[in-house]
């Protein structure tokens, strides 16, 4: 497993800058990192200077040797929206967000599953809006060579595919062999399910995963603050012979290198245990 971390760490960076937060992420000893497809983070996205900015991430990458994933925009953003120019302006932004991610040969796109907007709304008319957007993003990726993560969203009634049961449906559904799960650690532990259990009933599905803690509450901690086993976590993980990143979310923004660092070691010393 290579360990790694989110540019989404640095977000309250007054200059945030995609291509020196990559060279920082090679002098924080880490062998990939996750790029955020979204202002601030992609700080050009969505105007013109946007490929100009993939240009410069991937001179980055490059002269870095890191390995990357790239994570699309979510926030403002519902892939099951039942307003048809909101879900258009959706799959406009995560095809765009298709084409940096093979640009800049990431070997993920993770992308998030949207939720029911209003109580109004049937869930399961909700569900097939959410499937036919997967399925025209999956369509669109086929050609690249990449899987398309859908993340385990935390514990919200209006969520879409926090459980393991539904992740499973939903790649059932849309019936792509480039989607698969990007398993949220975090996220897990706020609906009172053991993590470990996600991990044993998705199996092989899992092809990335996010990793920070909490106490069941929707928080990104670092690792050893909350009270996740990550132990048992990595374990079960290497039962199911997962190989692919593990990107660190954790963070507090007082002092987001010590706490990234934290996290680390901790997922460092563990996996030499194990």
């Amino acid at each position: 497993m290579q360990i790694g971390a989110s540019v989404s760490v640095y977000w309250n960076y007054k200059n945030h800058n995609l291509p020196a937060a990559v060279e920082h992420m090679r002098d924080m000893e880490f062998s990939c990192v996750e790029i955020v497809c979204e202002n601030p983070f992609y700080t050009n996205w969505g105007t013109e200077g946007a490929k100009k900015e993939r240009e410069l991430i991937k001179e980055s990458l490059d002269s870095c040797d890191l390995s990357v994933s790239v994570h699309a925009p979510y926030h403002d953003i519902n892939i099951a929206s039942f307003n048809p120019g909101i879900r258009s302006e959706a799959i406009r932004q995560l095809r765009e967000a298709v084409d940096v991610a093979s640009y800049l040969n990431a070997e993920v796109l993770v992308i998030h599953p949207g939720f029911v907007s209003s109580k109004k709304y049937p869930r399961d008319m909700v569900y097939e809006v959410l499937i036919g957007t997967l399925i025209d993003i999956a369509d669109y990726a086929c050609g690249a060579d990449m899987f398309i993560g859908l993340e385990n969203l935390s514990s919200n009634p209006k969520a879409l595919a926090v459980h393991s049961t539904e992740l499973i449906k939903i790649i059932e559904d849309v019936g792509s062999k480039n989607l698969r799960v990007a398993f949220d650690v975090a996220h897990s532990n706020t609906t009172g399910i053991p993590p470990v259990d996600f991990i044993e009933e998705l199996g092989k599905l899992i092809k990335h995963v996010h990793v920070s803690d909490n106490k069941g509450s929707n928080d990104h901690l670092p690792i050893g603050v909350g009270n996740i086993d990550y132990g048992a976590v990595l374990s079960k993980l290497i039962e199911k012979d997962y190989k692919g990143f593990l990107i660190i979310e954790g963070w507090i923004p007082s002092d987001p290198d010590k706490f990234v660092k934290l996290s680390r070691d901790e997922l460092k010393d563990l996996l030499k245990e194990l």
